[in-house]
């Protein structure tokens, strides 16, 4: 299986943004900053799990609460992943397809300078 570069340039864009706002947020002893940057360094996944959160959590069996909070978390970080990883595709994709485009008329213009005809 081979991926796509721009899918992979762009999950490395979101984990050097998702470590920028982690390391701080270990770093710093102030829990309400260090909550609020590790919020924001699940932003594309974590939406997408915040709105499956309620199903989760009142199926859930009582006492599992710390389990369910570290599963919930890592689950935010895929889906983080995978967003940016398919963002970047479409991107690329797009893009790819925009370029091609571009370079046929491109090659038509120069062929009509190189002929003289306008």
């Amino acid at each position: 299986m081979k991926f796509s570069r721009s899918g992979l340039i762009s999950v490395g864009i979101y984990v050097a943004y998702a470590l920028l706002l982690i390391v701080p947020a270990l770093l710093i002893f102030d829990g309400m900053t260090a909550h609020v940057l590790m919020v924001l360094s699940t932003i594309p996944g974590g939406i997408v799990v915040g709105a499956v959160t309620d199903v989760v959590v009142h199926h859930s069996p009582p006492g599992h609460e710390v389990a369910l909070a570290l599963s919930l978390s890592i689950a935010s970080y895929v889906a983080s992943i995978v967003i940016a990883y398919v963002v970047g595709w479409a991107v690329g994709t797009v893009n790819l397809g925009i370029m091609t485009a571009m370079d046929r008329l491109d090659q038509r213009f120069l062929d009509r300078l190189r002929r003289g005809d306008r």
